[in-house]
């Protein structure tokens, strides 16, 4: 009988601690990426809904990256970036995913756009 994996597998046990959310330490290069040269192609199935023709990120995995897509926006701020470039990032994808599947645990990406350029324009404003 094979052993069955463990629902923690792959989870530290800092993030039971700190909460649901650490901080990551730095930006994973794919939070920038443009969805245009994303290789994932969606297709229409019989039942109406999209389906990934490549295998697609579960609910966890987009979980587990939520703070580094608002730090790939936040960082998109700083630089200047208008909201019709962020729309076009994969952190907006994800963002948007994260809400449209779980939309009491989180904000819609439009929403935090608000509030992080809120936030650094506030930030600006007390440095200046």
């Amino acid at each position: 009988m094979k052993a069955m994996p463990s629902a923690n597998r792959g989870r530290s046990s800092t993030m039971a601690k700190a909460g649901r959310h650490p901080a990551p330490s730095s930006v994973h290069p794919d939070a920038f990426k443009s969805k245009k040269s994303d290789s994932t192609v969606t297709q229409t199935a019989s039942n109406g809904m999209t389906e990934s023709a490549t295998p697609g990120l579960t609910i966890g995995q987009l979980e587990a990256k939520y703070p580094m897509y608002c730090k790939a926006m936040r960082l998109l701020l700083r630089e200047g970036c208008t909201l019709k470039q962020i729309q076009r990032t994969v952190c907006w994808d994800r963002l948007e995913i994260l809400h449209n599947s779980l939309p009491k645990s989180y904000k819609s990406p439009e929403y935090l756009f608000l509030l992080f350029r809120r936030e650094w324009e506030q930030h600006k404003a007390a440095l200046a």
